[in-house]
């Protein structure tokens, strides 16, 4: 496809939070992509460890490097809100820190968005990676449903991307969420003035992306455009949190749909994610697992046998858990 876009610019911004082991190779990433017309701009999110140090000194060499500190919000939306009010660009990448984008990641989805102007965003396949190597397998790979409907779908040849029309992978992300924030390329018009809810500390990006499938057209590019950093500090390892905002997000979303079928899938998502997270903390707070457990059974549409054999559940693991600290204490 002929480049007739490189002098159109593009925004990346970058959240961090005690970045150091990652930061630097993140940034060297997104400079040496094939677009060049890039503003990267790196939101320190209160780091107390050499982060601030790291990114200055690449700004210094790199102009198209800004950097902005706010004291720690702890979560990820409050710096990327920020982030975004400072983009000139028309369109805008909001990148994890620990990720590494591959060089064709933003010219591949910028000709998706300029060849259609309907589309809002467009979203990228990516590889999962840790200090063993990179995964065998791409993320597309394990989405059957994504892959489905790609197969369904003529690929532009002007772009070669695959061009769906708003709601057409609604019901599809709320049954696997083939797509989180590195991916995600969006037209910066079609974006609120804070993209991600401050209601959420976990499930903003699935929200995001959720509101703009039901309004607008999305593209899908069906390569891997970055490679997703997998460690130990992954807000995605707290099993507890994931759950609480899996279940909210899905829950907020299910209040502005108006697809019946839909609302119906999401209150059971959220109500069984209400449920899962019922049992993980049974052995923590039992008012709080009884609390989740009577949301789920609130929002669901389980049958009551279901809701009465986890609750046995819930009062055996805790009287277990009683057992076993009773018996550590006296002995």
């Amino acid at each position: 496809m002929k480049e007739y876009y490189s002098d159109v610019l593009v925004s990346i911004v970058i959240p961090v939070f005690n970045g150091e082991r990652y930061i630097e190779e993140c940034l060297l990433s997104v400079l040496s992509q094939k677009h060049h017309f890039l503003e990267v701009i790196v939101v320190d999110d209160g780091s107390v460890d050499a982060t601030k140090q790291i990114v200055l000194k690449i700004a210094a060499a790199d102009s198209r490097v800004r950097y902005f500190y706010q004291e720690n919000s702890g979560n990820s939306s409050a710096p990327r809100n920020f982030g975004f009010q400072y983009c000139s660009g028309e369109y805008v990448n909001f990148f994890d820190a620990d990720d590494v984008m591959l060089p064709c990641k933003i010219s591949n989805q910028l000709a998706v968005l300029i060849h259609h102007q309907d589309v809002s965003a467009v979203c990228c396949d990516y590889v999962n990676f840790s200090v063993k190597g990179d995964f065998s397998f791409t993320h597309f790979s394990e989405c059957t449903n994504i892959q489905g409907a790609i197969k369904l779908k003529n690929i532009c040849a002007e772009c070669n991307a695959f061009i769906f029309e708003n709601n057409d992978l609604l019901h599809i992300i709320c049954t696997e969420n083939f797509t989180i924030n590195s991916s995600t390329l969006f037209r910066k018009k079609f974006l609120k003035a804070t993209p991600f809810s401050t209601e959420l500390w976990g499930s903003e990006d699935w929200l995001l992306h959720f509101e703009l499938f039901s309004r607008f057209y999305v593209g899908v590019v069906n390569q891997v455009g970055f490679r997703r950093r997998l460690h130990d500090n992954n807000k995605t390892n707290n099993i507890e949190r994931i759950l609480f905002y899996k279940a909210k997000s899905r829950e907020i979303a299910s209040s502005f749909v108006n697809d019946d079928v839909l609302k119906i899938k999401l209150n059971n998502f959220s109500s069984s994610y209400y449920a899962l997270l019922s049992k993980e903390i049974a052995t923590q707070s039992f008012f709080m697992a009884f609390f989740y457990l009577l949301k789920s059974y609130k929002i669901g549409n389980n049958s009551l046998f279901f809701y009465v054999k986890l609750y046995v559940f819930i009062l055996i693991k805790r009287l277990y858990n009683f057992k076993k600290y009773y018996v550590n204490k006296n002995y």
